[in-house]
């Protein structure tokens, strides 16, 4: 790609995000161009840290839009399609090493596409509502409440579904699928059959090994010990029964949860204790996993 028509790219990502283009109309750039979808575009280009700085998305950039949908001046559909194309845009490159980087924005955008879809989908009517959490956060220049905000997603779905990731080739080739677990959440609407993995892109619980753990912390002092939830979680839940030895819960700042166990492997069993361990935290009504109900069971009731 030349550099001026790097330059012209660069330009329309930045006009999209600040609302001057169209969803359509930046559809019609991406197909001028001779790319089918967006991904594709954002692929050959490989957006660098000073395409972020021109792009420029901020908390106010953000907010503006998201201030519109709050208030119902824009509908769910069109603030759907400004939110995971920005998100995609955000996510296909160096943004979180540029100097323009806002963890707010990038998970404010993660959880609006999440709200907004599930609105969609009929599955969510207090979306707005949940959205405002998000934009009071923002406007007050404050760090996102995450962990609460995914919390009033799962209460405002009459059931949760879960759905175990696939995982790769590479992974179970490495042994690290039998050690580590993914379980990600259905937006598509009850009574339209089982929900396809793959499109279910939202994972807000992981599970892996201890073993798993200690060779591959992740950073930062949210997983650090004295941030284990597993504390208030048994004084809640005195009768809690894992199967497993000093278990631990962590919470990213990101609002999503890492379950670290006891085990040698992760098995059907373990995925739904932990389930339901998760569906006990954040006070979820119903929940399956993989189709199968996992909470509540008779112990629960």
């Amino acid at each position: 790609m030349t550099r001026g028509s790097r330059t012209e790219v660069i330009s329309v990502l930045r006009r999209f995000v600040h609302g001057q283009l169209t969803f359509d109309e930046l559809q019609g750039f991406v197909r001028s161009k001779n790319f089918g979808w967006l991904d594709e575009l954002l692929d050959g280009i490989q957006l660098g840290e000073h395409d972020y700085a021109e792009i420029a998305l901020d908390e106010h950039v953000l907010s503006r839009p998201l201030a519109d949908y709050v208030a119902g001046r824009i509908g769910s559909a069109s603030f759907a399609d400004w939110s995971f194309e920005t998100y995609r845009i955000i996510s296909s490159g160096a943004y979180p090493t540029s100097t323009v980087y806002s963890p707010s924005v990038e998970i404010s955008l993660l959880f609006v596409c999440l709200i907004t879809e599930c609105e969609m989908h009929g599955r969510l009517r207090s979306a707005r509502a949940i959205a405002e959490r998000i934009l009071d956060a923002l406007e007050r220049g404050q760090r996102v409440p995450a962990e609460s905000v995914l919390r009033r997603v799962l209460q405002g779905l009459r059931v949760v579904q879960l759905i175990t990731r696939p995982r790769s080739t590479e992974e179970i080739e490495d042994g690290i699928a039998s050690q580590w677990a993914d379980l990600a959440l259905a937006t598509s609407p009850l009574g339209g059959g089982e929900p396809d993995p793959e499109d279910c892109w939202f994972t807000p619980l992981a599970v892996c090994t201890r073993d798993l753990w200690v060779e591959t912390p992740p950073e930062g002092p949210w997983a650090h010990p004295e941030n284990d939830r597993m504390h208030s979680l048994r004084e809640q839940f005195p009768q809690l029964d894992l199967d497993t030895d000093e278990p631990m819960y962590f919470v990213g700042p990101d609002g999503l949860a890492e379950l670290v166990l006891d085990v040698e492997r992760i098995d059907e069993g373990i995925l739904r204790s932990a389930a339901r361990l998760f569906c006990l935290r954040n006070r979820v009504r119903r929940c399956t996993l993989d189709g199968t109900l996992c909470y509540p069971t008779r112990e629960d009731r």
